[in-house]
């Protein structure tokens, strides 16, 4: 198999171990073992897919921990390990793959904090688009203060939701391109952040920060000026069809 460039094995009823030999298929760009009844722990080997773009060992009974040899995966644009029974807390080296652009850990027993790089910037962010590390056991705050360090303008969809994550939310008044932010059932205090509700945030689909401890009357400004925008934007219409 000095060829192989892609294997996909998903959806089977594949059981055991991978072994470590798996790491001797050194052309494997794209690697799909998903939703099979593979166990144990990931091997070290897999570092030696240097070629690796794709990593989807999700809905499986992986344990242990994320091995720390993931971090030498340069080329790692897609790391989808949710659905497992993987703990212990995130390696920050992990967080320094900078070709990233997807990244599933959610629905497994992950905790600790958010391991931020020392410097209060997080290299995957600034080139991921997706970011989804819900249903885990995550503790902390859920970025350092100069959150506009950490967040770039790719970042789309983030879902930290269920965990337990507290303090206040930071500000996301960089992020521009985000569609979607889930912290719902967590543990987060204070107000909503005035930027977070602002038109900087235009491309916002879905915000969703129930079941917190939030306070404060920002929101509720907020949908008192959305109502009337609203308002404004139904009469201009009538308008043109009269």
């Amino acid at each position: 198999l000095t060829k192989l460039s892609s294997l996909d094995l998903s959806a089977n009823l594949l059981s055991g171990q991978l072994p470590q030999d798996i790491g001797e298929i050194t052309t494997l760009q794209r690697l799909d073992l998903s939703s099979n009844l593979l166990s144990g722990p990931l091997p070290s080997s897999i570092s030696a897919l240097k070629t690796l773009l794709y990593f989807n060992i999700s809905s499986n009974l992986i344990s242990g921990s994320i091995p720390s040899d993931l971090s030498q995966l340069k080329s790692l644009q897609t790391l989808d390990l949710h659905g497992n029974l993987l703990g212990g807390e995130i390696d920050p080296s992990l967080l320094g793959l900078s070709s990233l652009s997807r990244v599933d850990l959610s629905n497994n027993k992950l905790q600790g904090f958010i391991p931020w790089q020392p410097n209060d910037t997080l290299p995957l962010l600034r080139t991921v688009e997706y970011v989804n590390l819900s249903h885990n056991l995550l503790t902390g705050p859920l970025a350092p203060p100069k959150f506009s360090s950490v967040f770039a303008e790719r970042l789309k969809v983030l879902d930290m939701s269920y965990n337990q994550l507290s303090g206040d939310l930071p500000d996301f008044e960089f992020v521009i391109a985000l569609t979607t932010l889930k912290l719902n059932e967590n543990l987060f205090t204070g107000s909503v952040p005035s930027t977070l509700l602002s038109a900087t945030l235009g491309l916002l689909e879905e915000l969703d920060l129930s079941k917190n401890n939030l306070s404060g009357t920002s929101a509720i400004s907020f949908l008192s000026s959305l109502c009337v925008v609203l308002l404004q934007v139904l009469a201009s219409s009538m308008k043109s069809v009269l």
